[in-house]
């Protein structure tokens, strides 16, 4: 797994400010992508939009931040979340909290960046997502890899991707 490096200096800058948050949540996602659950990430998709984003394979996933909403219907509310916690439903929960990520035809993963709150509003900025597509573009080109084709994502956690 990848840091993008405002990923990474908003991680150590936190830390040493004593704020584990994306520590946290890194460590969270790599049990997330190695095994295809953990219970702080519900709903997971790849944006669909500007349309340059589709060719580049970034995700986002919703995050568990502890903020419920009533208004948006019932998955992004504190029941669902718990139940989706438990065990008890599979129904995927959501939120306005984001972690958006990369991923490379190999199944590498780049976290660029988190949302903590008003992620949908936020993500509609064409502005704050040509940075996110350059912050991508700039990963694949230092890493000489390739991102995985949109048609291969419904395969992103198949068995052979996952750890036992």
């Amino acid at each position: 797994m990848f840091l993008s490096p405002a990923f990474k200096a908003d991680m150590d800058n936190a830390s040493a400010d004593g704020d584990t948050t994306l520590s946290d949540l890194k460590d969270a996602f790599k049990k997330y992508w190695s095994s295809g659950f953990h219970p702080s990430f519900g709903q997971d998709a790849h944006f669909a939009k500007p349309k340059e984003i589709l060719s580049l394979s970034v995700r986002k996933s919703h995050v568990d931040n502890g903020v419920y909403r009533n208004d948006k219907g019932y998955t992004s509310t504190e029941g669902a979340w718990v139940k989706w916690r438990s065990g008890k439903e599979y129904i995927k929960p959501a939120s306005d909290a984001y972690l958006i990520y990369a991923v490379t035809d190999q199944r590498n993963a780049m976290l660029n960046a988190f949302l903590d709150e008003d992620a949908h509003n936020t993500v509609e900025n064409m502005a704050y997502m040509d940075e996110i597509i350059e912050v991508t573009y700039k990963f694949y080109h230092q890493t000489n890899s390739k991102p995985m084709p949109i048609d291969e994502h419904d395969a992103l956690f198949d068995d052979k991707w996952l750890e036992d």
